[in-house]
């Protein structure tokens, strides 16, 4: 394909470079595949029921997720899993008393038949919703039209009950960050004494004691015989204060995505360095500050583990404190607390070690209960990125796992599920495997849908959102980049890969549009040629495929983003402007006939200043 057409200046690769939409759904294949199983079930249930109350667009998705069978329609209608139903069982009559229109009735339902059977037979005619007198399936215009709980009623709650952090830990390969947390979930009686015995058995018999405090968060048998952690494990336990959910990173270098996966719904980090190697200068401990900072994590605590093997020596923590230090406050981090460890002995993890009398400071513990969680913004419209989407075993819906970024959700809340762009209904709500009523922002959720798609046709990275909020659906955008060190620099047309939440797609520089002095914000150069290291600039970004973004002012968690080539991370940016497709306009968002973009114009330096910057 020839990439140097004349009308796109910008230099942006067309859509074919990059396949097929990768969402197809065909909009009307419900409402022509199923329309007698649909007019068998009212007949069946019209024996019985009385629907008139009823709303029947659920009842139609209700009956379609179990699968026409009426008894398991009414079992899980009556339990409310498909919203409030109002079915009501009819009045027994003697047979000598039929309803004096039930003639006129029946002779209307067989005109209508006769004439949908007309209409099945002309093109485009004939759908489930014409045979029932029904409207097609619409999307609901209110996320808490049929939740009667209000957002006074939820603050209340929340007033009243402990707080919530999601707390990452990061840090090297084999710096003790498994084997920590899992010792001071033990300490904190969140490890039965069952548990422990079969963990500390199953260690022994494949000749790896020193590993049963890591197996607590590996439970995974691959991690375990690899003495790596791969994937993000996540576990919940609580402080004198907080509820904290423990998001525990891969610390190899070959699973720096998964570790971002984890970094984009945590508010706080804990920093796991071994004090005989601590790779502050290079190692994955100085990209998982980079990626947690970039990330927006404000809240850091720093664990020097390994301390025994230096025999709580004071010098030797004080001196990876004081390296630390340096770079921490370069990254904008202050008032951190540094603590030494022995996670395998379980020193100054939940109560001060009598090997370090040096040492005043809070223990592990101590320092996270003393974690301020962040405000979140409930009264906004409901955000959630997916992080994980399984098909449920029954068959009828999907489990949907993400951290809300704000507003809140309860049970019967209708949902719209981008970039697909159907609504979605939530049947329950699940928070460490603990069914509740409601869950609210910056809470980690399992939502159970009910929803005609599978799995395979939710990707990674879809958004849920309340139907009330706008959420743009682009493949083009300008961004503000801050890069880190490189060993060459980022031209136009370079390849990269695009980072946020559980994201990673291919992303493309369409224009480099101007670098930026860090200090006074100004453009220092227009148009340059190339992106040098430690460096900002305005750069219009181009992705394979359509997803979820907006505007790092207005959502911080769907602005912001990593870009990362040949496994190293080259710097973050945040979205300034979203560049809506247009046929009218070239690959840069610019109007062939001089104007601007869809929102601050594609010639507008935007003016988004970059935190860390």
């Amino acid at each position: 394909m020839n990439h140097s057409d004349d009308n796109n200046q910008e230099g942006v690769p067309e859509e074919e470079d990059f396949g097929n939409e990768p969402y197809p759904y065909d909009e009307e294949e419900d409402f022509y595949d199923d329309r007698n199983e649909i007019n068998r079930c009212f007949a069946e249930l019209d024996k019985k029921y009385d629907y008139s109350r009823c709303d029947r667009e659920q009842m139609i998705t209700g009956l379609r997720e179990c699968d026409y069978n009426i008894k398991d329609f009414l079992e899980y209608a009556l339990e409310g899993d498909f919203g409030p139903f109002h079915l009501k069982k009819k009045a027994k009559k003697p047979a000598n008393q039929q309803p004096a229109n039930t003639a006129n009735r029946n002779q209307q339902n067989k005109n209508a038949q006769g004439n949908n059977q007309k209409n099945d037979a002309k093109p485009g005619g004939g759908s489930v919703a014409r045979s029932m007198s029904l409207m097609p399936l619409t999307k609901p215009t209110k996320q808490h039209q049929d939740c009667k709980r209000t957002v006074q009623q939820v603050q209340q709650q929340l007033a009243s009950s402990k707080k919530r952090i999601n707390l990452v830990i990061v840090g090297h390969v084999d710096a003790g960050k498994s084997t920590l947390m899992g010792h001071l979930l033990q300490l904190t009686g969140n490890v039965s004494h069952g548990q422990m015995t079969k963990i500390t058995k199953e260690s022994n018999e494949q000749g790896r004691p020193e590993d049963c405090w890591a197996w607590v968060m590996a439970e995974d048998q691959v991690e375990r015989e690899r003495g790596v952690t791969i994937d993000v494990s996540m576990t919940e336990f609580q402080t004198n204060k907080l509820i904290v959910t423990v998001l525990d990173a891969p610390g190899h270098k070959d699973f720096v995505p998964n570790m971002i996966a984890g970094a984009s719904q945590a508010d706080a980090a804990l920093l796991v360095v071994d004090v005989t190697n601590p790779l502050i200068d290079k190692g994955q401990a100085r990209e998982h500050l980079l990626l947690c900072r970039s990330l927006g994590v404000q809240s850091l605590i720093v664990a020097v583990n390994k301390m025994d093997s230096v025999f709580f020596d004071q010098n030797e923590f004080d001196e990876v404190k004081g390296r630390l230090t340096t770079f921490l406050k370069s990254l904008g981090w202050s008032a951190i607390n540094f603590i030494p460890t022995a996670a395998n002995k379980g020193s100054n993890l939940k109560v001060p070690s009598k090997e370090s009398p040096w040492y005043t400071g809070p223990t592990v513990l101590d320092a996270i209960d003393n974690l301020t969680p962040p405000q979140y913004d409930i009264n906004s419209h409901f955000l959630l990125c997916i992080s994980e989407c399984i098909d449920m075993s029954s068959g009828r819906g999907v489990i949907a796992t993400g951290r809300i970024e704000c507003g809140y959700v309860c049970q019967t809340d209708n949902l719209n599920l981008l970039p697909a762009d159907k609504f979605v209904k939530v049947n329950k709500i699940e928070v460490n495997r603990q069914f509740v009523p409601f869950a609210t922002a910056g809470t980690i959720v399992s939502l159970h849908l009910t929803t005609q798609l599978g799995s395979e046709n939710i990707p990674i990275g879809s958004a849920l959102v309340a139907p009330e909020r706008v959420l743009p659906v682009a493949s083009q955008f300008v961004a503000r980049v801050a890069t880190f060190s490189m060993t060459v620099p980022l031209l136009k047309g370079s390849v990269l890969v695009f980072h946020r939440h559980a994201v990673d797609v291919p992303l493309r520089i369409a224009s480099i549009r101007a670098i930026i002095n860090k200090k006074t914000k100004q453009v220092d150069k227009k148009n340059p040629g190339f992106i040098p290291q430690n460096s900002l600039a305005d750069v219009v970004f181009r992705l394979n495929q359509q997803i979820p973004l907006d505007i790092h002012t207005v959502s911080k968690s769907f602005g912001r983003f990593i870009i990362r080539a040949g496994g190293e991370t080259l710097g973050f940016g945040s979205i300034s402007d979203i560049i809506s497709p247009d046929p009218a306009k070239d690959g840069a968002g610019n109007d062939k006939s001089g104007g601007k973009s869809s929102q601050k114009g594609a010639n507008e330096i935007p003016s988004s200043p970059l935190a860390p910057q």
